[in-house]
C-alpha cells in the first residue's frame, strides 16, 4: 500500500471522528436558569423585587433558547462539513489505490 493511501485513510478517519464529535455537541446545550427558592421578599420603591428577578429569568431563558438553538445549527452544519470532507478523502484514497488509479488514466 502506498503512503498516499495511508495518508487519505488518516484523513478519512479523522474527519468522520469530527463529524461524530460534532453531532454529540450539537445536543449538548446550557440547561435553563431556575430560581431555586424564593426566599424573603424585599420592596425597592414598593415593587417586589421578585417580580423584577422572575422577568429577568424570563429573559435569560429565552437568551439561552436562541443561544442553544444557534450552536446546536452551528455544529450541524460542521458535521455535514466535516462528513463531506470524509467522503472526498475516502475517494482520493481510493484514487491512491493501484487497481483503481488505473481506471482514471
Amino acid at each position: 500500500m502506498k503512503r498516499i493511501t495511508i495518508i487519505w485513510a488518516i484523513f478519512t478517519l479523522m474527519f468522520f471522528c469530527f463529524g461524530i464529535i460534532h453531532i454529540f455537541a450539537a445536543y449538548q446545550g446550557i440547561p435553563p436558569f431556575k430560581i431555586k427558592s424564593e426566599g424573603s421578599v424585599g420592596k425597592i420603591n414598593g415593587t417586589p423585587v421578585h417580580t423584577g428577578f422572575k422577568n429577568f429569568v424570563k429573559d435569560f431563558n429565552s437568551y439561552l433558547d436562541d443561544q442553544n438553538r444557534s450552536v446546536r445549527f452551528q455544529n450541524w452544519l460542521a458535521a455535514i462539513g466535516y462528513f463531506l470532507a470524509a467522503l472526498t478523502a475516502l475517494f482520493s484514497m481510493f484514487l491512491t489505490i493501484d487497481r483503481y488509479s488505473n481506471l482514471i488514466k
